[in-house]
């Protein structure tokens, strides 16, 4: 009878109704089989395979698909029963000891159950043993198996009886205690003698083992704990592997060569393989105070708690925690400067150490990229509390700490291209140049005789004393400033003009010495493009009279520039030109010009984006006495026509041939066209159109063949929202209407239209002459009585209380009222009819 030695015993669940088999005393040799060095892990969870049948108590079985012998149930092991509810499978306790290493010495198996989950499930059930070789190794029904010989391979499986769970697992016999083995008849087996290069690691770390090894790569097996790896290479006295994906601890890795074996502790250590902030300084990560910096790697406790990083011998508590990364916040009050090594501690392992750079003073990012002295650049990063000066490329700047993060600075004047640096004892610098635009100043005013003056418009001192001199110097991305005072083309030739550059903007308003764009008036520093080169015009009637010569254009536009509170006057062919150009036009006023067609602005296939324009006592020979459009798509946002003419048609502005119109804001007073066979609108006319939009609109005291609106012939749809039209008068044998459609007109639709004391024996809204083939909608035009108006911004048109059509403005689906009204006001609730929303108190 062999010896026993029975080590401590573990049993997971009270196993009922199971007999221990009678002893097997059949032993006959074991030999390890040749493909198990090949063979994958044991499976956490196993599907049930079939029983293997025919084979008997000390025989050999046939292998099976993994290369081990089949298990042979035990005869009577178990009796089925209930399961547990939610039951997915089973496994086998991890950390259970596998290697026995004499006769007679045991060991108990325990098991768990688990869910779909993974998770494990309380419970008790039955369970059936079995072995792949009863001659090596005896298993009762608890699970204890016994060593009957001194070496050997042998599959333990474990199976729920009944079902499908099942899971199996290796039990090797080593001897140490050499000489014969009892019945084995085989000698006691030497110990493969090997050393670890490293007692420690983390996952994908190579780890060399040597000792002495008889064969190649395919005959050596080497487990961390149970689970197998693959050995990448191997040599006589050598051999490698890779540490493999495991939780972070001790763990035994056991190398075997046939029967020899051999087992040395090794830490699994948690690893860090990557540091990541946003920032980096040569390739080098940057933490800054208040930051998070984000840990990738490997071996992390998924708690937070259970993790420690250190910058240095800072310790922090992550905010954030998975196996594979966490992320912490830096504190902000930190106000060195230093390079750290940062590590990540988990239990009482310490991973591998990434340096950072530690930075008291950040500078992260900027915008804008580009901008002209007196730009507000925002500057982004940490450690800016104590700020005491910010330079553009070496020049100092105003700026403001809005908080220990960012920074407001405002481009100084002479700042050139380059870094922007930030200063509190130590300085920290943008990573990209910022693009200081050129400015280039001009002011009529200036004294070119003063010692030291190059005209060069770098100062206010050497400005240049005329426009064209600026924009001959300009070049793409330059601003030009002008002071306040009259600029003209040329003295004496009227076929010059004020040619605008692309991606050059021009700006007036300024009084010399002004610093930033944001320094400049221009109601009190009014700036004159004029096109009277004899200073000799009348202005004082309607329309004024040019005394020749004038410039035929004062200024034309170009691509991507802009022009901004200057005023233009005198010409005698439209004061601005647009011919297929698209600037940006802003607080422009267009005063006295005079032209065929377009008398202040004309555009020919032009895109402007327009806000705030003002025209006032221009005239137009046929049409468009302040705005003539042709063959465009334009916006404008907010602006007056007011007493402007034109002999033929549209007053104020007309949109013709194919032009789109985005409008909104307007007011057109006072306009008027010549009534006569062609005349159209003394305020707006649509004449061949591509249609648009015109939302929150004034029309007051307009004279023409319709007073406020004139539509014909739309090539697209036109939605006219909101407009307050008093006070027009049209030509009453003709029309006697105050916005007038002509035959064929479609897709147009008025809604929410307010309409008083106009010119008519009634204030009639409907539509003149054939509608029949178009589709002209007209919707909640309201009769408003005086009671509706009241006198809040010069014009006796904000809406009282007590109105009828308070709230009554209507939608349709796809365009939706206005967000404000002509003053900006928010429009609420369902947004009252015409151009101003209600917002006083509301009395019964």
């Amino acid at each position: 009878m062999p010896k026993q030695l029975y080590i401590s015993i573990f049993c997971a669940f009270l196993l009922a109704g199971c007999q221990p088999p009678a002893a097997n005393t059949a032993q006959p040799p074991s030999t390890p089989p040749e493909s198990l060095p090949g063979a994958s892990s044991t499976p956490n969870i196993a599907p049930a395979s079939p029983d293997a049948t025919g084979s008997q108590p000390g025989a050999n079985p046939t292998p099976g698909p993994d290369g081990l012998p089949q298990a042979s149930p035990i005869p009577g092991s178990a009796v089925p029963g209930a399961l547990p509810p939610g039951l997915a499978g089973i496994r086998f306790l991890a950390g259970l000891n596998r290697f026995l290493d004499d006769q007679g010495e045991s060991v108990n198996l325990g098991v768990e159950l688990l869910n779909a989950a993974g998770q494990v499930l309380p419970g008790q059930v039955a369970l059936e043993w079995s072995s792949s070789r009863p001659q090596d190794l005896i298993v009762d029904a608890s699970g204890k198996v016994t060593a009957l010989v001194d070496q050997g391979y042998t599959e333990i499986r474990v199976r729920v009886p009944g079902s499908s769970f099942e899971a199996t697992t290796i039990i090797n016999v080593n001897s140490t205690s050499g000489g014969n083995s009892g019945s084995s008849g085989q000698t006691g087996k030497a110990t493969v003698p090997f050393s670890l290069t490293s007692e420690s690691g983390s996952k994908g770390d190579t780890l060399e083992i040597r000792g002495e090894f008889l064969g190649g790569r395919d005959t050596i097996l080497v487990r961390f704990g149970e689970l197998i790896v693959p050995v990448l290479t191997a040599a006589s006295t050598r051999l490698t592997v890779e540490v493999p994906d495991m939780p972070a601890g001790v763990v035994e890795v056991r190398a075997q060569e046939g029967s020899r074996s051999h087992v040395a502790g090794y830490t699994v250590l948690p690893r860090l393989s990557q540091l990541s902030t946003g920032l980096s300084l040569n390739d080098q990560v940057v933490i800054k105070p208040g930051g998070i910096l984000t840990l990738n790697g490997s071996n992390f406790d998924p708690t937070p708690a259970n993790n420690t990083v250190y910058l240095g011998d800072l310790a922090l508590v992550p905010n954030s925690a998975s196996p594979s990364q966490l992320t912490a916040t830096i504190p902000a009050g930190l106000t060195t400067n230093a390079n750290l090594p940062v590590s990540v501690k988990t239990d009482s392992l310490t991973s591998n150490k990434i340096d950072a750079l530690l930075r008291h003073l950040v500078f992260d990012n900027f915008s804008p990229s580009t901008g002209a002295p007196g730009t507000i650049v925002t500057i982004n990063g940490a450690g800016f509390s104590e700020t005491t000066a910010v330079h553009f490329n070496g020049v100092p700047a105003i700026f403001t700490v809005v908080s220990p993060t960012q920074i407001t600075a405002t481009v100084p004047a002479q700042a050139i291209e380059g870094v922007i640096t930030v200063f509190n004892g130590n300085s920290a610098s943008s990573g990209t140049a910022f693009d200081a635009q050129r400015v280039i100043r001009v002011n009529a005013q200036v004294n070119t005789g003063q010692a030291g003056y190059t005209a060069n418009g770098a100062t206010w001192g050497n400005a240049y004393n005329n426009l064209q001199s600026a924009l001959g110097m300009a070049n793409a991305g330059d601003t030009i400033w002008i002071a306040q005072g009259t600029y003209l083309p040329h003295a004496t030739e009227p076929t010059v003009t004020f040619q605008m550059k692309q991606n050059v903007n021009i700006y007036g308003g300024f009084a010399s010495g002004d610093a930033n764009l944001a320094d400049r008036n221009p109601v009190d520093h009014k700036v004159i493009l004029s096109g009277d080169l004899g200073n000799d015009d009348i202005r004082t009637v309607t329309p004024f009279t040019a005394v020749t010569p004038n410039s035929f254009n004062v200024i034309r536009g170009a691509n991507s520039s802009r022009l901004d509170s200057v005023t233009i006057q005198g010409a005698t062919s439209s004061g601005m030109l647009n011919n297929g150009v698209s600037p940006t036009l802003n607080r422009v006023v267009f005063a006295h010009n005079n032209a065929s067609y377009g008398g202040g602005l004309r555009n020919i296939s032009a895109s402007p984006q327009m806000t705030e324009l003002r025209f006032e006592q221009n005239h137009a020979l046929s049409e468009g006495g302040g705005l003539f459009s042709s063959n465009s798509n334009i916006t404008l946002n907010g602006g007056v026509f007011e007493g402007n003419v034109a002999g033929a048609g549209a007053g104020g502005m007309i949109n013709r041939d194919g032009t789109v119109s985005t409008l909104s804001n307007l007011r057109f007073v006072n306009n008027r066209d010549g009534r006569g066979v062609n005349g159209r609108a003394g305020g707006l006319t649509y004449w061949a159109s591509g249609g648009g939009s015109l939302e929150n609109a004034v029309f007051d005291g307009n004279d023409g063949t319709a007073g406020a609106i004139y539509v014909e012939r739309i090539d697209g749809e036109l939605l006219i929202d909101r407009v307050v039209a008093v006070n027009n008068t049209g030509l009453e044998t003709i029309v006697r209407f105050n916005i007038y459609a002509a035959a064929g007109t479609s897709s147009v639709v008025v809604r929410n239209l307010l309409v008083a004391n106009n010119e008519a024996t009634s204030d009639v809204f409907t539509v003149l002459g054939d509608t029949t083939d178009g589709s002209f909608v007209m919707r909640n035009a309201t009769w408003a009585n005086n009671t509706w108006f009241t006198a809040l911004d010069g014009f006796n048109l904000h809406p009282v209380n007590g109105a009828a059509a308070f709230n009554a403005g209507v939608t349709d689906v796809g365009n939706p009222a206005p967000a404000q009204d002509i003053v900006g006001r928010n429009r609420i609730g369902n947004p009252e009819p015409g151009a101003y929303e209600y917002d006083g108190p509301i009395v019964p």
